[in-house]
């Protein structure tokens, strides 16, 4: 969710892609996690901190973190996991995508496909 964020923030494609790149999600996203949060949340309009998705009893970002820690240790290590398991990372993955779309349509863009990001206004065909 990162780059369509800086892509939506930056005015400058060029500066925009910049940025985006110079930002690896894999090493920077703690130290960017409370910022993002913050911004994502007046994005959308609720915070993004302790929303909990319909269904579910705890918050979506502990939701997702749980859903890595299942993926690691099923790829990594054979884990296995319950199917209900498997339901709730569908769910979570579900509601994820939904967030993402909220946060793409508040920057003034869209999505084609479900997930490639544009802001070309010329085309501006929602899925």
């Amino acid at each position: 969710m990162l780059k369509p964020i800086v892509y939506g923030l930056v005015h400058s494609e060029p500066a925009a892609a910049i940025i985006a790149e110079l930002i690896d999600p894999r090493r920077s996203l703690d130290r960017f996690k409370g910022p993002l949060l913050d911004m994502m949340s007046e994005l959308v309009g609720m915070n993004v901190r302790s929303y909990v998705r319909p269904g579910a009893t705890k918050a979506l970002l502990r939701e997702i973190q749980d859903s890595q820690i299942w993926r690691n240790g099923i790829v990594h290590t054979g884990a296995q996991r319950a199917a209900t398991d498997a339901e709730r990372t569908i769910g979570t993955a579900s509601a994820t995508h939904t967030l993402f779309r909220m946060v793409v349509d508040s920057l003034g863009m869209h999505l084609h496909g479900g997930v490639e990001v544009c802001n070309q206004n010329a085309c501006r065909s929602k899925p």
